[in-house]
């Protein structure tokens, strides 16, 4: 037989499975937050420089790279190798960039005002390629270089004639033209400007 007590008591036993079902889901909720909070700030503190570049090149970003050299260069990055990063600026230039002359690099910002989310990343380069063996299989088609070398404040602009075990050699244009000898471990970017 019921009792006035047990549709109340019903009641109140929903409601209490309410709250209680209601109270998990906000425990749930910030316990999923905490965990964010802690995989973002472990992928913060394990990225290098390299693996936030490779997270941005896969997005397609932009970026605006700036050198020891106090170079700036926007543009796509192409990849990324042992020593050295590629950079697309433009409609077909190529610039490669040795990475130990990389001083800073950012998302380069959108025109339409959307924010560009933070990159982390603590991935190996993909390439095992080096410059000197990049610029090796470039020399056969005698492309048009800028390079710049640490320590030196202008550029060599030539044809680059080839690329030994540490030495690129460049043939400088002028009246007669000059050959110069380039150690490789000096240069820091090099530009390519067209075929020979």
């Amino acid at each position: 037989m019921a009792t006035d007590n047990e549709p109340h008591g019903v009641d109140r036993l929903i409601g209490d499975l309410r709250r209680w079902a209601a109270d998990a889901r906000a425990s749930d909720a910030a316990r999923a937050r905490s965990r964010q909070r802690w995989l973002r700030r472990q992928a913060e503190e394990e990225s290098t420089l390299a693996g936030i570049a490779l997270n941005l090149a896969e997005r397609g970003t932009a970026v605006v790279l700036e050198t020891t050299s106090g170079h700036t260069h926007r543009g796509r990055l192409l990849g990324l190798a042992r020593d050295v990063w590629l950079l697309r600026s433009g409609g077909s230039s190529v610039t490669f960039v040795a990475a130990d002359a990389i001083a800073a690099f950012q998302a380069q910002p959108r025109g339409d005002g959307t924010p560009i989310s933070e990159a982390t990343g603590a991935r190996p380069v993909p390439l095992a390629a080096s410059l000197a063996e990049m610029l090796g299989d470039l020399a056969a088609e005698r492309p048009r270089l800028r390079i710049v070398v640490r320590g030196r404040s202008d550029a060599l602009t030539g044809q680059l004639r080839a690329v030994g075990m540490d030495v690129a050699t460049v043939r400088l244009a002028g009246d007669p033209p000059t050959t110069v000898y380039v150690r490789l471990d000096s240069v820091s970017e090099v530009s390519v400007l067209g075929s020979g």
